[in-house]
This record gives structure tokens, C-alpha cells and sequence, in this order.
């Protein structure tokens, strides 16, 4: 319910249903499919559903806003956790870490102005996937979490998103 409240935003922005719905339209328009209310047959390949940079943004920010998983491990040696705020932990073997993705999802020096909605987010300046973002100067190697991160991710997470951005383009 969180998830499709926060896509169903791009209806009340004016500039995010126009530029879906314009990507939408040369989707279809591509692969010679006219978008009509009563054609029940249009298709999407999986290579048009990976190269819709719009929607992957409007889906990537409403997940942004309103996942809530939580990643667990287990440490496999002692070590030091240095904290940013000078603070330090000692972890020993076999404890349990736990990270909570949304304290990223919501940082204002990753995401600016971070409790906004805003479509393209994760487009740059040419309107293609944006990857690049940075705290306290250095590149992320993870700022967008809401499937999970490394060996444990979600596998379902692909046809997630196809699933969603077929939704989006029939609704549009």
C-alpha cells in the first residue's frame, strides 16, 4: 500500500505524467504498437522495459520513500566499526549488524531535500539512469536499497520493477 501510494504521486505532478507518458508513447511507438484504450494486446519486451529511464526513476524514488527493509549479517571476525561522527564499536565475531536502508534513503546530504517527491531523481543531466551519489564527498557505492544489497538481494527484484513499469504504461 505505501509503495503504490508513492507511485500513484506521478499523477499529481504535472511534469513527471508528462515526461512517462511520454516515454511510454515512444515505447509503444518503437515496436509499431498505436497506444488505444480498447487494444487489450499491447506488449512490452524486456529490452523496452530495461530502457525506460523515466520509469525507473519514478519507481526507484517511491521505493526510495517508502521501503522499509532491513539488512542483517553476521560479522566474520572482530573488528572496528568507525562511525562518521568520530564514534567507534568493537564487532565481535558472530555478532549481528543490522542497517537500515531508509537512514540512507532519507539523508539530506545524499538525497537533497530527501522527504520530497521528486520524479527524476535518478536521471541525469541527458534524461539517462544517474548513478553517481555522494556523502561527505565520496561516491556511494550504495545509496538506494530497497531490495536488499549483496548476496542477499532480493531475486525477485527484476521482475518486480518489469511488473510495476507495465502497470505504469497501461495506466498511462
Amino acid at each position: 500500500v505505501r509503495l503504490m501510494t508513492k507511485l500513484l504521486l506521478v499523477f499529481r505532478c504535472p511534469a513527471a505524467m508528462k515526461a512517462a507518458s511520454e516515454e511510454v508513447r515512444r515505447t509503444f511507438e518503437s515496436s509499431y504498437q498505436k497506444i488505444d484504450p480498447t487494444n487489450s494486446r499491447l506488449v512490452l519486451t524486456r529490452e523496452q522495459l530495461d530502457n525506460m529511464p523515466v520509469l525507473d526513476s519514478i519507481i526507484k524514488e517511491a521505493m526510495r520513500l517508502s521501503s522499509a527493509s532491513l539488512n542483517v549479517r553476521m560479522a566474520k571476525s572482530d573488528f572496528l566499526l568507525h562511525l562518521d561522527n568520530k564514534e567507534s564499536y568493537h564487532i565481535r565475531k558472530d555478532d549481528v549488524i543490522a542497517l537500515y536502508p531508509p537512514m540512507i534513503h532519507f539523508d539530506p546530504e545524499i538525497y537533497d531535500n530527501p522527504l520530497a517527491y521528486k520524479y527524476d531523481r535518478y536521471l541525469d543531466g541527458n534524461g539517462q539512469e544517474k548513478t553517481s551519489f555522494y556523502r561527505n564527498g565520496r561516491k556511494l557505492r550504495y545509496y538506494y536499497m530497497p531490495f536488499g544489497s549483496g548476496v542477499t538481494k532480493c531475486p525477485g527484484r527484476f521482475f518486480a520493477v518489469h511488473e510495476i513499469k507495465q502497470f505504469l504504461s497501461l495506466l498511462l
